[in-house]
């Protein structure tokens, strides 16, 4: 099943792209799968991955007035994507937490 949930707030996480002192803050929309694996006796695994991120990053530097957004989408840029599960019963099923790697291009959504 499909699923689209956006991020955003203190639910991102922004590393590496700047020297400066800036307030770093994104809003990402996220497409994601649900699946199960089933066999005749039941339901052998359940699991989540992602499919594409979408988003703004936005930087507010603290020692100018200035600010720079940055369009990020994992499908059309060099990003590398990766998925991050640690399921237990009872946990809720949905993208928890996204941190945006600048130095190795790394998206990493953490369910």
């Amino acid at each position: 099943m499909k699923f689209t949930t956006k991020l955003s707030g203190n639910r991102i996480s922004i590393f590496n792209y700047s020297d400066k002192d800036a307030d770093e803050s994104g809003e990402f929309k996220i497409e994601w799968y649900f699946y199960t694996e089933v066999r005749d006796w039941g339901v052998k695994n359940i699991g989540v991955y992602a499919t594409n991120i979408k988003g703004t990053v936005e930087l507010n530097y603290l020692d100018v007035s200035e600010s720079k957004k940055i369009e990020i989408n994992s499908d059309n840029d060099d990003w590398d994507l990766q998925t991050e599960t640690n399921l237990k019963w009872g946990d809720d099923i949905n993208p928890q937490e996204l941190e945006v790697d600048f130095e190795t291009k790394t998206l990493t959504l953490l369910f």
